[in-house]
């Protein structure tokens, strides 16, 4: 008999595909001042460092990119990328599609065990605990 079933997060309960979804008017690189190659360069070296949940958030990602080629960056221009970060990803845990959250609540209230495993980060599931889904895996 089955007593559980254990989901992926992303792409497979909630997606981070977003039809409305523009590029911005400028590139987070360019927000900081920095060229994007140094940019992407540095960026490639610490996101790992940020998978990997070595760094507290997405403010000290951003500031170690920066400051390791010696640029200081400015801190309201890292605070404002930060809360658009963390909007974005809030706006990924709203936005779920009602047939997830119906299939979810139906499987709980069969009586089974629900699971969840992801790779993402801390700060990726910071929004987690007001996702709509969210209680029926506690």
């Amino acid at each position: 008999m089955l007593r559980a079933i254990i989901f992926d997060l992303f792409e497979t309960l909630i997606t981070h595909f977003d039809p409305n979804w523009s590029p911005p008017q400028q590139s987070t690189a360019a927000r900081l001042g920095m060229r994007e190659d140094e940019f992407q360069v540095q960026w490639d070296q610490f996101d790992d460092e940020w998978q990997k949940g070595n760094l507290d958030n997405y403010e000290e990602l951003l500031i170690a990119v920066c400051r390791n080629v010696g640029h200081v960056p400015d801190n309201s221009v890292v605070a404002e990328l930060a809360s658009e970060q963390f909007a974005r990803l809030a706006s990924v845990f709203a936005n779920m599609e009602d047939s997830i959250i119906e299939l979810v609540e139906g499987l709980k209230t069969r009586g089974l065990r629900l699971g969840l495993v992801t790779n993402a980060g801390d700060m990726d599931m910071a929004p987690w605990s007001e996702c709509r889904i969210a209680p029926f895996f506690l």
